[in-house]
């Protein structure tokens, strides 16, 4: 599911689409509201990929620790670094995810599709 698809159901541009998800204050209410009904009828997720390659920003980070005592995340140190990463990106409305899930600020966590 595209912007385009949505936009070609509504009727209007990909980028009127793109700004009635976005919260744009240059899209008429009646619009805006249409293009999020069709979204969800549709079952349209955000691509955080492209969104990544269209705004050079990706929003996320990465933490990578070698791990010579072969105790993963249970160990006291990395569990409790991870979890102040997620305490603190929450406090800014960013989210960890469990790898093969997406975040969607409406629908919550649900599993990526298997390529």
């Amino acid at each position: 599911m595209t912007i385009r698809m949505i936009a070609e159901k509504c009727g209007c541009s990909a980028a009127t689409v793109s700004k009635a998800l976005n919260g744009a204050e240059d899209v008429s209410r009646e619009t805006a509201e249409r293009v999020r009904r069709v979204a969800a009828e549709l079952g349209y997720m955000p691509n955080a990929a492209a969104r990544s390659m269209r705004t050079s920003r990706s929003y996320s980070f990465g933490v990578l620790f070698r791990d010579n005592a072969d105790t993963g995340l249970a160990h006291e140190f990395f569990s409790g670094l991870l979890n102040g990463f997620k305490r603190q990106g929450i406090r800014h409305l960013l989210h960890l995810r469990p790898p093969g899930r997406a975040y969607h600020p409406v629908r919550g966590t649900r599993p990526l599709p298997q390529l």
